[in-house]
């Protein structure tokens, strides 16, 4: 599992540079413009670190409320708290099952190790 996270992040650490290069004015190799368009570039500096990505891969909330209407499962109105029982807590971190309350089942399992690693499946 911890493949795939890695992968994703990989992912979408590649998908953000291509767009933060396409918004930055950086050249591109791509053809002119067509007769009347324009192309407008800016960069956009945001203070991200690893510790908020990973916030926001622990937080089952962060899509519905960040990412309102980007796909078919999120959607804000279906934003509300979710049940989650802990099965493992340790100096170093804690482990332990989540879902949704409609499908009367835990059948997500996150585990947290500080530093940094976190599997969710």
């Amino acid at each position: 599992m911890l493949l795939w996270v890695l992968l994703f992040l990989y992912s979408l650490f590649c998908y953000v540079m291509l767009l933060v290069t396409s918004l930055s004015g950086a050249k591109k190799i791509v053809a002119p413009p067509r007769p009347g368009f324009q192309d407008v570039s800016t960069t956009h500096e945001l203070p991200y670190d690893h510790s908020i990505l990973l916030k926001n891969l622990m937080d089952p909330a962060h899509i519905p409320i960040s990412h309102d209407r980007t796909d078919w499962t999120a959607k804000r109105e279906n934003a509300k708290p979710l049940p989650f029982e802990v099965t493992e807590r340790t100096e170093r971190g804690f482990a332990g099952w989540w879902g949704k309350e409609s499908e009367n089942s835990l059948l997500n399992f996150l585990r947290f190790e500080a530093t940094c690693v976190l599997s969710n499946s």
